[in-house]
């Protein structure tokens, strides 16, 4: 009798444990990294980015339900612009290059090598992700907002700001353009 409740203690460990691991599981309702962006060394360099986009998404949602007025009605849409943020160094070296036509192919020379190598060794501080989604406002009318959100190298949400997608930008800008050329 004494081992035949010892094992029924046991199993109900072992099927306890294993639901605290499948909570664990992340299931993100939209794509947040795009995995072959080719400008993006971080992505590159991280083929299996799920981790990664569960560890987003997971922050992102974590900020919104403690600075919305109506989380409940928080309905996420889409991410993007995912990039690096390099330290100051990194971006002083980045600017002579661009500036000297480097990436271009132009002055090729050791001291250039030298800096893009030195460039390359630097890693991110942060990350940067945007992030468009629907939420009730304070009147209680659905709105659609993009927030820029600054990620640490842990992908914890340091401070997110308003903002626009670059494509949706360009897609405006080409709608006054046409409505100018008629």
């Amino acid at each position: 009798m004494k081992h035949l409740t010892l094992m029924g203690i046991l199993c109900l460990c072992a099927c306890s444990c294993k639901q605290v691991v499948n909570q664990n599981s992340c299931t993100v309702p939209v794509q947040v990294t795009e995995p072959h962006d080719k400008s993006n060394l971080y992505l590159i360099m991280n083929k299996d980015t799920s981790g990664m986009d569960c560890a987003i998404y997971n922050s992102v949602n974590t900020y919104l339900k403690e600075t919305l007025r109506d989380y409940s009605s928080y309905q996420p849409v889409s991410f993007a612009e995912f990039s690096e943020v390099r330290s100051k160094e990194a971006d002083k070296i980045a600017v002579y290059l661009s500036d000297k036509g480097y990436n271009d192919g132009k002055n090729r020379n050791p001291k250039n090598d030298s800096l893009a190598n030195e460039w390359r060794k630097m890693k991110p501080v942060g990350f940067t992700i945007k992030h468009k989604f629907r939420a009730k406002n304070g009147f209680g009318v659905y709105g659609l907002e993009t927030d820029e959100f600054s990620l640490d190298t842990l992908f914890k949400v340091m401070s997110a700001d308003k903002s626009d997608y670059m494509a949706d930008k360009q897609a405006d800008i080409d709608r006054r353009m046409k409505l100018l050329q008629k």
